[in-house]
């Protein structure tokens, strides 16, 4: 299960909330998502942690109903002091879904772009001439040229060997028998080829999500 279909999954679930708290629980959850993503996690072990959709859905609607049904409710500034002291109780290192805040209606605080340092990033790539974009971009293009390369040879060996067979019809089976055998240790490489710069391509992509994480906390600040 992805990120996508366990926020999908949990609205379908809560969706007798009203509105605004739907929305407050997603945006809860994204941002515990981010928050152990960040500290290394795949996000199958984070959605593993979550739990079923349908378990974490029922607590919420239960703890909601309970809330709803308190006879003098404790005021927003109350309920919020509350869960910061129970939460500072609480290990920070590793979120758990269960140990989540009693009231998911309390909203985290949230990332906020920072002017002066979005500027001085802008200001060195202006500087550097934009060798970081650059560079990124190079590495796309040159994995993308190996692709279609290994797709290319891919393409040749199989033409080459129904020519193959072609020639061998024509009476010459001594030289289709050596173009098939070309033609197969063409198509083996460009297959080679292939399958190496998409798991080239995999690492290049999960790389670049974590240099774009790592900029988008450095130019962030939190505020709230």
């Amino acid at each position: 299960m992805t990120k996508y279909e366990f926020e999908t999954e949990l609205k379908k679930k809560i969706s007798r909330l009203p509105a605004d708290e739907i929305k407050r629980v997603i945006e809860y959850y994204g941002e515990l998502f981010e928050d152990m993503a960040e500290r290394g996690k795949s996000e199958r072990d984070i959605i593993a942690e979550f739990g079923n959709p349908s378990d974490v859905a029922e607590k919420i609607l239960s703890e909601y109903d309970g809330e709803s049904n308190d006879a003098a409710p404790a005021p927003d500034a109350v309920r919020a002091e509350e869960t910061q002291n129970a939460a500072l109780s609480e290990p920070a290192l590793e979120p758990n879904v269960e140990k989540q805040p009693k009231s998911i209606s309390v909203q985290k605080s949230k990332n906020k772009l920072d002017v002066s340092r979005v500027a001085l990033f802008a200001l060195i790539n202006v500087l550097t001439g934009g060798v970081f974009f650059i560079v990124i971009g190079v590495g796309w293009i040159v994995l993308g040229t190996l692709a279609v390369c290994g797709g290319a040879f891919v393409l040749g060996g199989v033409v080459a060997a129904l020519g193959s067979f072609a020639v061998m019809f024509t009476g010459h089976a001594g030289v289709g028998i050596a173009q098939l055998g070309v033609s197969v240790a063409l198509a083996g490489i460009g297959i080679l080829t292939l399958i190496g710069s998409v798991m080239l391509i995999k690492l290049y992509f999960n790389f670049n999500k974590f240099i774009v994480g790592g900029i988008k906390k450095l130019l962030t600040v939190k505020e709230g």
